[in-house]
């Protein structure tokens, strides 16, 4: 167990990370891709990309961002606050 949760450790970044929209953007990529870098079904993405807003929302309930804004539009993300 204390492996797995090393390896979490040096694999995550933090959520104040969300803050810098260049961040925000790569996450949204990563979400919606697949592993070798092509883009996922289209069923695929849609499902990622709600698991990453509710996951914003959650981090919106406990008070660690401001706000969820994880629709980018006009290919620019919104900046989060951090509380």
């Amino acid at each position: 167990m204390v492996e797995v949760l090393a390896w979490v450790d040096r694999n995550t970044a933090l959520v104040s990370a969300l803050t810098e929209p260049a961040t925000a953007r790569r996450m949204l990529d990563l979400a919606t891709g697949t592993v070798d870098g092509r883009n996922a079904a289209a069923s695929t993405a849609r499902r990622h990309r709600i698991i990453l807003a509710n996951t914003m929302d959650y981090a919106v309930e406990r008070s660690l961002l401001e706000t969820n804004r994880s629709a980018c539009s006009s290919g620019r993300c919104p900046r989060y606050q951090v509380r």
